[in-house]
């Protein structure tokens, strides 16, 4: 998708992208592989000049630029030269502090992730500096948001409604795996997620507890890094896999970072359990449903727009109910074993067949492709490069905020500048 704009098509385009550790397997890493791969495509039919700064990264690019320090960063000729500034942002990073020092002409744009509460974060120092952090936000031109939920705690925050877009992020585990028949065995159910308490593990567990009780036939396998959990978590999700009531129902797989594998697990599933208390977007409702695999969730956040009306829904917290939800799917799951065109799934927008509803779930998560994703990432440039910009320079950042340039690199910048006797006008 070709860029239009009132800039020379001669020139080249320059953008810089920021985020914090740039990685292969983490979920902000994926985003900006494909945004990446967008500009990258882009570069066949038109100059691109692109700088990714981050933290560090274990990515072998060239254009990778490791930087922590915001002097180095203002005093590199790129960041004063780039047309399009933009922040991948969702935890804190100091990076990100650049954005109140950006060159006049250039336009700034951050793609928001959703931050973590801090009553949700394992790290709760690092969740308040990303709250603070926050306020960035209004040095932008233009906001992303990754999700519905997301966007209305822009709105909330008070970034106005006009200058958000909601991009939903990309599918990450495509279908490789053919979903297999349903067999005799127990009812198959999964949970994604990490290990934290605000994933809903503990519920989860009490709610099967209940079930197992009740003398359901079911199996629960769970994905996670159990290096994400506390102690306390643990220990408690060990103690009650123990129980006679879990006992020898439960297993867990640990992280699973090939995608395949994780192709393979939703394949086998019937169903994906995430009782959680906070998710910003929740990538592996879309896995599960791409896979033909049923959701049943909690009711908060943006598990009520991720899932769009195909999931079982039950209120956030409430254990009794989640396991009433697993009893009536799994009766229904059953049912459908013996007669697949009679039977039918309980959903949030009411009773679906078995069949109708595996098509809805399939057709709807395919419309979240990467080749969506990198078109509207591509427009959102477009859009970007056409908006007046509205910021004084760096310069004038620096004397407004009574900024102390301490670092040599920046020093010997500013005076270089001072010597050229910039006009006025090119620092306004």
């Amino acid at each position: 998708m070709p860029i239009e704009s009132g800039t020379d098509k001669a020139k080249p385009f320059k953008i810089a992208l920021y985020t914090t550790y740039f990685a292969a397997g983490d979920g902000m890493g994926r985003v900006l592989t494909r945004k990446i791969a967008a500009l990258d495509k882009l570069a066949r039919t038109r100059p691109v000049e692109l700088r990714i700064y981050c933290g560090g990264s274990d990515f072998d690019d060239p254009r990778i630029c490791r930087v922590n320090k915001i002097p180095e960063l203002i005093a590199d000729p790129f960041f004063r030269t780039a047309d399009i500034h933009h922040y991948e942002f969702g935890w804190y990073f100091r990076s990100f502090e650049s954005i109140r020092y950006l060159p006049a002409k250039a336009r700034a744009s951050v793609f928001f992730h959703g931050i973590t509460p801090p009553q949700w974060a394992s790290d709760h120092k690092g969740a308040l500096q990303s709250l603070k952090q926050k306020r960035l936000l209004f040095h932008a031109d233009a906001v992303c948001a990754a999700s519905h939920f997301a966007r209305n705690d822009l709105v909330s925050f008070g970034i106005p409604a006009e200058r958000i877009q909601i991009q939903p992020l990309p599918l990450s585990v495509n279908p490789t795996h053919i979903r297999a028949e349903p067999g005799d065995g127990p009812i198959e159910l999964i949970h994604v997620a990490r290990l934290t308490p605000n994933k809903g593990l503990i519920d989860l567990l009490k709610a099967l507890e209940i079930a197992s009780n009740r003398g359901l036939s079911f199996r629960l396998r769970v994905a996670a890094h159990p290096a994400s959990a506390s102690e306390g978590l643990l220990n408690e999700a060990q103690r009650r896999i123990e129980s006679p009531a879990l006992k020898n129902r439960v297993e867990f797989l640990g992280h699973i970072g090939d995608d395949d594998k994780l192709s393979s697990l939703y394949a086998q599933a019937d169903a994906l359990i995430l009782p959680s208390y906070h998710d910003a977007y929740c990538l592996p409702v879309l896995e599960a449903f791409a896979h033909g695999c049923h959701v049943i969730a909690y009711d908060s956040t943006n598990l009520p727009y991720i899932t769009n009306g195909l999931a079982t829904l039950v209120p956030t917290g409430n254990i009794a109910a989640l396991a009433e939800a697993i009893e009536t799917f799994t009766t229904e799951a059953m049912q459908a074993r013996i007669d697949n065109g009679n039977a039918f799934i309980t959903t949030s927008s009411g009773p679906l067949p078995v069949n109708n509803h595996r098509q809805c779930t399939e057709t709807y998560a395919r419309s979240f492709s990467a080749d969506r994703f990198e078109s509207t990432f591509l427009a959102h440039i477009d859009a970007l490069l056409a908006t007046p910009h509205r910021r004084r320079s760096f310069l004038e950042h620096l004397r407004m905020a009574g900024f102390r340039v301490r670092h040599s690199a920046l020093r010997n910048e500013l005076s270089r500048l001072a010597k050229e006797r910039l006009h006025p006008s090119n620092l306004e």
